[in-house]
């Protein structure tokens, strides 16, 4: 659910860097940390980890009723050059969330990654997270990881759990090829899921630059990041698909012009009697653009057309199933700005589908009061009618205040 797991992101940690909109916002085969490609100290570091600490309030209203909840997180990451063996990355958290008096206690391994490069060769290992196609959350090319909002809906960190992957990268002239394993994908259902067999994603990737710019092609085998109801057994399913894709983008005066392609198939859909195969088109088109030094203008639009239509078929929420078009459409706007010498930043964010079925807003303000304690807040509310899978989110509204401190 594109632009509502956007939301979610933004109300659980302040900022972010069915139908079209509601699917999931984290380009290429990006490395999360690059530093394998710079001279690193040859000795082991002692200094031990980097250490934050994390308390966050909020209040969620719906239909009158109002949740508060909280929670303080301790951060930690580190890193260690072994030589060669390459570098070893690992970032975590831990912490207790309470809502509705209950608490809870909770522990997460975002990252841990051992990397290295020989030549124009590098490969990574380990848990961490890729980015695929130009557009982040578009839902066309950036597939690839566990959902956002299963990895940080009360959590204390901004940085999203990662999956288990094996990846490599190779240069050769201007070219880059990459392909990655991906093991154990996390999978969200709303109701029981049946038994699942070999979800073991793999895909590869060529790219090659262009004037002020780059394109890249894709091959892929992926598993979706939530399952499809069997309205007949009221089972959750989720199987492998595949998807050959497309992505540019070219800078032009103080835009930058993004596009994704893909082609989808076996995809499950749900009639009134059974699940079945499908191929699909997803495309989004996007422009980043600077206004200023401090102020950027990001805009999306997201269009996915089902290749067949024989018959009603059915996607379904917490609130039950509705029936699901043959085609989806939505678009996101957001603007970021900051001022006083980068120790504020504001941001504000708006999404809707185009046959105004849902949509939500989001503002957002960050203050830095000095390089080790921050305080941000963020609003976001969420409207949806009853042909959507989110109506039982209507006017959803939530209110989240959080500080942080650096060890």
């Amino acid at each position: 659910m594109r632009w509502l797991s956007l939301a979610c992101s933004i109300c659980c940690i302040g900022f972010g860097g069915g139908s079209t909109l509601a699917e999931e916002f984290d380009g290429d085969l990006v490395f999360d940390d690059l530093t394998i490609f710079e001279e690193m100290p040859s000795q082991n570091k002692t200094k031990g980890p980097d250490v934050s600490m994390k308390v966050n309030f909020g209040i969620s209203k719906l239909s009158n009723k109002s949740t508060e909840t909280g929670g303080i997180h301790i951060n930690l990451s580190d890193r260690y050059d072994l030589k060669d063996l390459g570098f070893l990355d690992w970032s975590g958290n831990l912490g207790v969330n309470r809502t509705k008096g209950v608490s809870v206690e909770k522990s997460t391994l975002n990252k841990l990654i051992l990397q290295n490069s020989a030549g124009n060769f590098s490969w990574q290992v380990g848990k961490f997270r890729i980015g695929w196609g130009e557009i982040e959350g578009g839902q066309v090319l950036d597939v690839i990881n566990s959902a956002l909002v299963s990895g940080i809906a009360g959590g204390g960190s901004d940085e999203s759990p990662g999956q288990f992957f094996l990846s490599s990268e190779m240069f050769s002239g201007t070219n880059t090829f990459s392909g990655f394993i991906g093991l154990n994908p996390d999978i969200s259902h709303v109701k029981s899921s049946q038994v699942s067999g070999d979800n073991t994603e793999y895909g590869f990737r060529a790219t090659q630059p262009i004037n002020q710019g780059q394109y890249s092609l894709y091959l892929a085998r992926l598993t979706p990041q939530s399952g499809v109801v069997d309205r007949a057994t009221l089972t959750s399913a989720a199987r492998p698909y595949r998807t050959a894709g497309l992505s540019a983008h070219r800078a032009v005066g103080a835009a930058l012009l993004e596009v994704d392609l893909a082609y989808k198939t076996d995809l499950l859909r749900a009639s009134d009697s059974d699940l079945t195969s499908h191929d699909r088109f997803d495309l989004a088109l996007g422009v980043e653009y600077a206004v200023s030094n401090l102020t950027q203008l990001n805009t999306s639009v997201t269009a996915k057309h089902w290749l067949n239509q024989e018959t009603s078929y059915f996607d379904t929420g917490v609130g039950g199933p509705v029936v699901a078009s043959q085609t989806n459409a939505s678009y996101l706007i957001g603007l970021t700005s900051s001022g006083f010498d980068g120790k504020l930043e504001l941001s504000s964010y708006f999404g809707k589908e185009t046959d105004a079925s849902s949509q939500f807003v989001s503002f957002g303000v960050k203050y830095f009061l000095s390089d080790k304690l921050n305080i941000k807040t963020n609003y976001t509310r969420i409207n949806a009618s009853g042909s959507s899978v989110l109506f039982p989110m209507d006017g959803n509204q939530n209110l989240s205040i959080s500080t942080e401190f650096f060890f």
